[in-house]
């Protein structure tokens, strides 16, 4: 090491960092402050800010072998359910129905074909702890009949009636988002947001080196492959969301397939960004002042790659519907080896309290010379070492703004996820979008083998929600059959 001109220091490097001010959280009927490890308690009597109208919806019970969970304890966490969601400002009829249906494929698929002739427009799902293997299935079946589901598992149902009216709000929370309605928002005092602003978030799944939802999925069927209609062995899967919305809060997502390939290229970035540009003028009427985009699964090798095929992609199109706006490109990235530890640690501490404090933000030392980049851990790690995400704005157009306003926006978009009371890790529309990717895989491993992956038809234009912790988050899904499936 020392013929390499390398050494190793014997106490930890020593670098200056700062703790933001956490955003005031903001309900229909009044604001607060998180408190300092980041969380908050919903207050008793608070209101969503945008509570979501739910006409005709059911719950239906899952049957399994040797089930502990009987029918009518379900029943009974359907009715505070319903209760729950009266108070949190939800304009909620009772169910028109309650049922029990087997597990298994041929029934799931046939209560989904029921509910959509009765213009059901949401299930509750009682789904049992011992089975592994339906979710995936019961998530394609929501895409492909247009109806909007939330799996409850009998655990959690056990938990909500015996223990924790917390994990009650958390249900309805999410229940609320699915069905189209906004939780809350965040305000930030120093630095606020500009209500034109435009976030984007960018999420990749790639598949992995088999195909082991060909073991574990319900509906995986041999398909017989002929020429021109054979659907492809696998696909990356790209999710995304934004702020295009008319409330500036809430983000819409969407995820899009492309071809497989390891060197993070986004063939259908153009595609992406047009749908929410076009998107953000049909609901301000206006175009944005400002655009941000979180590119996340990219790592310093690919750099160089965005900077040359996708920059010149997105600084066109920015400039075709927002001309003049500046523009930056931010890369959030957890996959790095630098960890941060305050100064004076009491071993005797929880692990909470002896993890830096979300909030903290570093943004020299340790950063690189070629990039500008800061550090922002916002989320409150509950085990281990805080594992605190980088950011390296790869590019910006900006020429009035501050390294400051980058990073006291990082830190408050990661309150904006609507379905915990807490921070996350990264940034909403990142988090968003990630979760986006991973339920595109789930209904791509679901068709890509079963019959239903030969659909005659298509689904567009679904106006459901699929929940994944984006405010009003809208399905917008097209199946093709393989020989004319659209590579975007």
């Amino acid at each position: 090491m020392k013929k390499a001109g390398i050494s190793v220091v014997k106490e930890p490097l020593k670098v200056s960092a700062r703790v933001l001010k956490a955003p005031q959280i903001r309900y229909l009927n009044g604001n607060l402050f998180p408190e300092p490890n980041g969380k908050w308690r919903l207050p008793k009597h608070a209101k969503y800010e945008i509570g979501a109208t739910l006409k005709r919806w059911l719950g239906i019970f899952l049957i399994v072998p040797n089930e502990r969970m009987h029918f009518k304890e379900f029943v009974a966490f359907v009715k505070r359910f319903y209760e729950e969601c009266g108070i949190r400002g939800l304009q909620i009829d009772e169910p028109y129905d309650l049922r029990q249906v087997v597990c298994d494929v041929e029934n799931i698929e046939a209560a989904f074909r029921r509910a959509r002739k009765e213009n059901c427009q949401f299930i509750l799902f009682g789904h049992s702890d011992r089975d592994t293997k339906f979710h995936s299935f019961i998530k394609a079946m929501e895409r492909k009949y247009e109806v909007i589901t939330q799996c409850v598992k009998t655990k959690t149902i056990y938990n909500v009636m015996e223990q924790s009216p917390v994990s009650l709000e958390n249900i309805v929370a999410k229940a609320n988002v699915k069905l189209g309605g906004l939780n809350h928002s965040v305000v930030l005092a120093d630095f606020p947001f500009d209500k034109n602003v435009l976030f984007v978030g960018l999420g990749m799944n790639h598949p992995g080196v088999s195909n082991p939802h060909e073991e574990t999925n319900p509906s995986a069927r041999a398909q017989p492959q002929t020429a021109g209609t054979a659907f492809p062995s696998n696909v990356s899967v790209l999710g995304f969301c934004a702020n295009d919305g008319a409330i500036p809060n809430e983000f819409i997502g969407n995820f899009f397939f492309s071809p497989v390939h390891r060197d993070e290229k986004l063939s259908v970035l153009d595609k992406l960004l047009e749908e929410v540009f076009e998107r953000f003028h049909r609901n301000r009427q206006c175009a944005p002042t400002r655009i941000i985009l979180f590119r996340s699964g990219c790592d310093e090798g690919a750099y160089r790659s965005v900077l040359k095929y996708e920059m010149p992609i997105i600084t066109a199109i920015c400039e075709n519907y927002a001309p003049g706006a500046p523009v930056s490109v931010i890369i959030p990235s957890k996959l790095q080896q630098v960890r941060f530890f305050k100064q004076n640690i009491d071993s005797q501490d929880r692990s909470d309290v002896q993890n830096i404090r979300p909030g903290t933000v570093v943004d020299g030392n340790v950063t690189s010379s070629a990039f500008c980049e800061y550090y922002s851990n916002s989320h409150l790690a509950l085990q281990g070492t805080a594992k605190t995400p980088k950011y390296t704005i790869l590019y910006s157009s900006e020429k009035e703004v501050n390294l400051d306003l980058f990073e006291r926006w990082t830190n408050a978009l990661c309150y904006d996820f609507q379905i915990v009371t807490s921070p996350t890790s990264v940034p909403a529309p990142v988090y968003i979008a990630q979760r986006y990717a991973e339920r595109g895989r789930q209904i791509w491993n679901t068709f890509s083998s079963s019959n239903d992956a030969n659909l005659d038809g298509n689904i567009s234009n679904i106006n459901g929600q699929n929940g994944l912790g984006a405010a009003r988050s809208w399905f917008k899904w097209q199946w093709f059959r393989w020989k004319w499936f659209q590579w975007l």
